[in-house]
């Protein structure tokens, strides 16, 4: 998927992610959440701190909050973790179930991409459909303690980068912009958009 600007990327990209419904489903854990509304119709998290181009006004660090990122979560230890952090970075979101088997299989290989790509880019599981315990048993089964892993607990980070199932891909450029890439990929696949990303 091409990179989208920061206006066009939440609007598109649910357009698309009704279009691609892909890998294991959205689960029917009973744990699973609905999606919740993220504000406006241009996908706007109604972040108080947003501008009018959607941004917000910055970190101390000078780097710009894309509303992307605008939001506060925790892990799967129970840390804060905030998507403003993010801001500035080269990362890579992996959306993921506890249950999915798609994703238990893509585990091993994530594992390896970010021991490979680690040093350049910022690795964040989101995890959704599964309690704190389910996702930390996860994370614990598969060695994937090496990033952070924060936990979707409503379904608004989901809606927010359009993922209607997983897995899938959020690569974010410092810039602020993003490709999604819906489903799984192979090692290969993703290893491409690492090397891209990272400018390789």
């Amino acid at each position: 998927m091409r990179s989208l600007p920061l206006r066009s990327a939440a609007a598109v990209l649910t357009g698309v992610a009704l279009l691609a419904l892909t890998g294991c489903g959205s689960g029917s854990d009973d744990n699973a959440a609905e999606p919740a509304d993220t504000g406006s119709a241009d996908g706007a998290g109604g972040d108080p701190d947003a501008d009018a181009d959607g941004e917000g006004a910055g970190e101390p660090g000078g780097a710009e909050v894309p509303e992307h990122l605008s939001f506060t979560t925790t892990t799967v230890d129970g840390a804060v973790f905030e998507g403003s952090s993010l801001a500035g970075e080269k990362a890579v979101l992996w959306f993921w179930a506890h249950n999915c088997p798609v994703c238990q299989a893509e585990a091993p290989g994530i594992k390896a991409a970010q021991e490979k790509w680690g040093d350049e880019l910022t690795f964040v599981g989101v995890p959704g459909n599964g309690s704190p315990d389910q996702d930390r048993e996860f994370v614990d089964e598969y060695g994937l303690d090496g990033f952070v892993h924060a936990r979707d607990e409503d379904g608004s980070l989901w809606t927010t980068y359009g993922v209607p199932a997983q897995p899938a891909f959020a690569f974010l450029d410092e810039d602020g912009t993003m490709n999604v890439e819906l489903g799984t990929l192979s090692e290969d696949d993703l290893n491409g958009h690492l090397s891209a990303l990272a400018g390789r």
